[in-house]
């Protein structure tokens, strides 16, 4: 039944992009309406995403204290847990 049904959207879509000359806006409104009623959610432009530039100070902080730590220490434990918090901070 799922299947059936994905095949009937896919088809509409494919059916109101060459009706509407691949108008932008008018499958952007499609594409919006069904989005909100199989998926439930909101739909959001890419346009009206808000960007937020990440705090690279942070990132600078633990990277420095990696960095000194591989100069000073000798225990490599407890440089590869600096390692860590940096990896940790910068990627997740």
């Amino acid at each position: 039944m799922k299947k059936a049904l994905l095949k009937i959207v896919a088809l509409c879509l494919v059916v109101v992009m060459l009706f509407s000359g691949c108008n932008s806006i008018a499958f952007n409104t499609l594409l919006q309406a069904v989005g909100q009623t199989l998926l439930g959610g909101t739909y959001v432009a890419f346009d009206d995403i808000e960007y937020e530039r990440p705090d690279l100070g942070e990132y600078q902080r633990k990277l420095d204290i990696c960095l000194n730590g591989a100069k000073s220490d000798t225990d490599v434990e407890a440089l590869m847990e600096k390692v860590y918090a940096f990896y940790e901070a910068y990627y997740h």
